[in-house]
Parts: structure tokens; sequence; C-alpha cells
């Protein structure tokens, strides 16, 4: 029978990843994508604690300060149109109150709050979005994001594979300060940044896919996940893209990860998330009347307590999740 589909078989990596692992899922907005369902089945996982990081170079400064707690100070800080933002992090985690001292507090609270999450972990997932690097002009410091700011006050670079490489290295280097033995997987974002032209995002993801190839090659305990080629070649057509044919819809994310899964999970780790899956699936539930039902309640009670007595490794999260 013909194969209408190119399917790309899982990793054999079985076993990297268990709910005793804890994880860091650092990158673009696909790092984010993963990192919910990874929530939902309830793994240990930190996700994007500066918000979506697009470039290598701003994932490095960004694992960079994980590692050494080097706090924000005002000089990270910029205001526009009645907000406050922060070059090291994603727009969503801008204030509307332009308290400055409030805002370093909130940051430097969050960032606590990361360092904490991450220093007993043992995976961490960088997904590399794009080549391109914005650096401000008046201090050359290379922003994590634009905010809206006008293009005159950037500077836009594209990194080589030298140095998108050396950024990965340096990135393993910081993490590898929280834990010597820490396993990274990389992968690039299977979103097409169609704003810098078809072209150049393609070069870029090519860039990108070269400096992955050679850490891999240089570096220990780095494996490379292929979920842009998955995106590319065995879901090649748009009825896998969102609205704006640019993103992976759910779909096809849930497939992304299915593999994902399957390259990374043992038999037994597979197993125990689809029971957190259901957990998480009853807990997300709404009656049609608004009001809440006892006996449901009663009963997603019932089965958190069976999965934390069963899995020890799962009580903190599932007595978080059910007190919520």
């Amino acid at each position: 029978m013909t194969e209408f589909r190119t399917p790309i078989m899982p990793l054999s990596h079985n076993g990297l990843i268990s709910h005793s692992t804890p994880l860091l899922m650092l990158g673009s907005c696909f790092a984010s994508n993963i990192g919910t369902r990874l929530q939902r089945d309830l793994f240990d996982v930190c996700v994007n604690p500066f918000g979506t990081l697009y470039n290598p170079a701003s994932i490095s400064v960004a694992c960079a300060r994980l590692a050494s707690g080097s706090e924000f100070t005002a000089e990270d800080f910029a205001e526009r149109d009645g907000r406050l933002h922060s070059w090291h992090c994603h727009s969503s985690l801008s204030s509307d109150n332009l308290d400055m001292r409030q805002y370093l507090d909130k940051l430097n609270g969050n960032l606590a709050a990361a360092r904490e999450s991450v220093k007993n972990v043992s995976v961490a997932v960088l997904t590399l979005g794009t080549r391109r690097i914005y650096r401000l002009k008046e201090t050359e410091m290379i922003v994590a994001n634009c905010h809206k700011f006008p293009a005159a006050d950037f500077v836009v670079e594209n990194l080589d594979v030298a140095k998108s490489f050396e950024c990965i290295v340096k990135a393993v280097a910081a993490l590898r300060t929280i834990n010597p033995d820490m396993k990274i997987v990389l992968t690039v974002s299977p979103v097409r940044y169609v704003g810098e032209g078809l072209h150049n995002s393609t070069v870029s993801k090519s860039v990108l896919m070269l400096a992955c190839e050679s850490a891999c090659n240089t570096l220990r305990n780095l494996v490379y996940f292929p979920a842009y080629e998955i995106m590319m070649d065995d879901l090649r057509d748009y009825r896998f893209y969102a609205a704006d044919m640019k993103h992976p819809s759910d779909v096809a994310v849930d497939y992304i990860y299915s593999i994902f899964s399957q390259s990374f999970f043992d038999k037994a780790t597979v197993e125990l998330s689809e029971k957190c899956r259901r957990l998480s699936a009853r807990l997300a539930h709404r009656s049609l009347s608004g009001e809440p039902d006892a006996a449901f309640t009663g009963k997603t009670r019932e089965m958190a307590q069976a999965i934390a007595a069963e899995y020890p490794q799962l009580k903190p999260i599932v007595n978080k999740i059910i007190n919520q």
C-alpha cells in the first residue's frame, strides 16, 4: 500500500524523562506548548519563567541568570504606553503598574521562585526559534523582546552557525552549574517566522539546526528532538495549522507531544501520564449548571488521593492542584 505521509519515528531515549525527573522548558512558544502538556500530565516542570524566548542569545542569557541568580535592575526596564517592560522577558511579564520598585520585586521574586524550581532539574529542553536578534542601539544590549518599541531603536542582526553554537554551549555550561549531570534536549521550533520572509525563515531554521548538530556532536548528554521536521514533513498539510497558518494547531502539538513521549518516556511513565491526564481532565471539568457537583468532586478527590498514595513522588503536585 502506498504511504502518503513521511512518518518520523520516535527516538530511542526511553526513560530519560519520568515523573521523578524535574524538568525545565525554555525557549519559544513551542516550549510552552509542550510544557503545558507535561504540566497536565503532572510532571515536575518549570515552563518559560522569563516568558517566550526566541533566539539562542536570549536563551543563553536566561540560563546564565537562572544559574547565577543575578537580579534584574532598573537598567533592564523601559516604559512604553503606560506599561513597564523588561528587555530580558516576554511582554506577558510586563506590568501596568508603573511603580519601578514593585515591578523589580515582582520579577526578582519570579526569578527566585524559578531558581528554587530548577535547582533539582535533571533534564532541560531548549527550543530555538530564530537566529535573528535585536540589539538596543542605546546600550547594544540584545533584547529578548522589542515590546513594540520603534524599529529605529534597534539594530537587527542574524547569528551565524558559529555564534548560535556558542550561545548553546554557554547555555548548557550555565545550566550545568546547577546540575553537572543535567541532560539537555535541543529542538527547533516548528513555527515559521513569516515576518522575516519565508526564505529567511528557512535559512534561520537551517542555521539553528546546524548549531544544534554541532552541539550534539561536541558536548555530552545532548539530544536533538526533531519537532520542526515532524511539522514540516510528517504533518505536511495546512489542516495541521492554526488559523494564522503559522503556528501548529492543538492537534499537531498533541501529535508532536506523542512522539516526544514515545521518545523519552518508558512504558510505566506513559501509563502514569494517562492516569494523570484523566485526573487533570476531571479537575478542569465544569458542570453545565455552574454549580459544584459534590459527588463528582468527591470522586475526583478520591482519584487524586489514590494516585498520590500509589506514586509518592506525585504527592506534592497532587496536593497543590486539589487544594487550589
